[in-house]
C-alpha cells in the first residue's frame, strides 16, 4: 500500500469536490465538527485523511442564572447551524445598539463563514480588524477563509499576525501548521504543530496532523506513531486504515 499526495483543497464548513472516501470521513463527524474543517488531504489507501484547522467562535456565558447576552445568542445561533438567523439579528436595531461595531463585524464574518460566503466573510473580518487592531480571533478566521480562497500566503500572514497577539496560543499554532503544509512546506508544519503539541500535550489534532505530514516527507514510521497517538487520544476516525498501512511497514524507518 502506498501513500500518495493529492492537490490541498481548502474550504472552511463544507468539503470540496467529495470523493466517497471523503464522504465516508464526513458521515463519521458531527455536524458541528463537519463545520470546523479546513482540508488538505493526502490519499492512505483507500481513506483520505485531512488535515484538521478550527475556526474560533469565541467563549459564551458560564453564569447559568443570567439571561445570555445578545452576544451569546449570535454564537449559538451560529454554532448550531443557524447563520442565516445570525445574521438576520446583527442586521436589527438592538444588535447596532447593543454590540461594539467591531464585534458585530467579527459574528457576521462568522455566519458568513459558516454560509460559505467566502469574499463577505473576508470584507467583515478585515473591518472588524480596522477597528480592533489586537483581534486574535478576527486574524485567525480571516485566515481560514483565504485559506478557502487559496490565499495561503494571505492566510500565513494572518497567522503570524495572530501569534503575535498570542504567542502560546495551540489553536493558532496548528492552524499555520496546516497552512505550511498547503504551502508544500511540511517540515516547517511540523513545527508548528510540535508547538501545538507542547503547548497541549493531549491535541489529538496536532497529532494527526503531524502524522500527515510527516508522509509528505515519507516519513512512516513517525506519521504511524503520530496517527496512532491520535487515536488513542480521540481522532479515531480512519483507525482502520491507518492500522492496515502501519502495518505493513517493515519494523526500521525506510531512509
Amino acid at each position: 500500500m502506498n501513500l500518495s499526495t493529492i492537490k490541498p483543497s481548502f474550504q472552511e464548513g463544507f468539503f470540496v469536490n467529495p470523493r466517497p472516501a471523503v464522504k465516508h470521513f464526513s458521515a463519521q463527524k458531527s455536524a458541528r465538527q463537519n463545520r470546523s474543517i479546513l482540508l488538505a488531504v493526502i490519499c492512505l489507501g483507500a481513506q483520505t485523511l485531512l488535515l484538521v484547522a478550527k475556526p474560533v467562535i469565541g467563549k459564551q456565558q458560564t453564569n447559568r442564572q443570567a439571561p445570555p447576552s445578545l452576544a451569546d445568542t449570535l454564537r449559538t445561533l451560529i454554532s448550531t447551524g443557524k447563520s442565516t438567523e445570525a445574521l438576520a439579528l446583527l442586521s436589527s436595531d438592538r444588535a447596532r445598539k447593543t454590540l461594539p461595531t467591531y464585534d458585530r463585524y467579527y459574528l457576521s464574518g462568522r455566519a458568513n463563514q459558516e454560509l460559505k460566503h467566502n469574499i463577505q466573510a473576508l470584507i467583515d473580518y478585515t473591518s472588524a480588524i480596522t477597528l480592533k487592531q489586537s483581534f486574535f480571533k478576527a486574524y485567525v478566521n480571516r485566515a481560514l477563509v483565504r485559506g478557502a480562497l487559496q490565499d495561503f500566503p494571505g492566510a500565513q500572514v494572518d497567522l503570524n499576525a495572530a501569534l503575535r497577539i498570542q504567542p502560546n496560543n495551540p489553536e493558532a499554532f496548528l492552524n499555520r501548521g496546516v497552512i505550511m503544509a498547503s504551502l508544500n512546506r511540511p517540515r516547517d508544519a511540523i513545527r508548528d504543530f510540535n508547538r501545538a503539541i507542547q503547548l497541549k500535550p493531549n491535541y489529538a489534532d496536532a497529532y494527526r496532523n503531524r502524522g500527515i505530514a510527516n508522509g509528505l516527507l515519507r516519513n512512516y514510521q513517525e506519521a504511524c506513531l503520530d496517527w496512532k497517538t491520535a487515536a488513542r487520544l480521540g481522532a479515531a476516525d480512519s483507525a482502520p486504515e491507518i492500522n492496515q498501512f502501519c502495518s505493513s511497514l517493515p519494523k526500521t524507518s525506510t531512509p
